[in-house]
């Protein structure tokens, strides 16, 4: 009985689990496949506004992706500055190559494929 119980709840999570795993796609961003070379600037278009991706190669095939734009602030994440100043967000990350991603940057889910140009 106790199988049979635990077999059932993991089917309904499963079966959950693919609603509750897409982002939506209004909060969504596809650069689709973003080509780089190493240390040498990307700008790219978020939610309006210039983004800045710049990559350097890592010994173990991966990048180090530094990523520069503007955002408002909401007040809610930001105490004490009023809602839509403008604010300059930097991240610093590692990403796979060639492997397709979804990540945050700032409020916005952003789908892409890093690829590294030989040249």
């Amino acid at each position: 009985m106790m199988k049979k119980s635990i077999v059932i709840v993991f089917a309904a999570g499963v079966l959950l689990l693919p609603g509750c795993s897409k982002p939506s796609s209004s909060n969504l961003t596809d650069w689709g496949v973003v080509e780089l070379s190493a240390k040498t600037p990307k700008h790219l278009s978020l939610d309006g506004k210039d983004c800045t991706l710049t990559a350097t190669p890592l010994a173990d095939g991966k990048l180090s992706v530094f990523i520069e734009t503007q955002i408002g602030a909401d007040g809610k994440n930001t105490p004490g500055v009023r809602p839509d100043t403008p604010s300059r967000l930097t991240l610093h990350t590692i990403f796979p190559a060639d492997v397709e991603i979804v990540s945050s940057i700032g409020h916005k889910l952003v789908r892409f494929t890093l690829k590294l140009n030989k040249t």
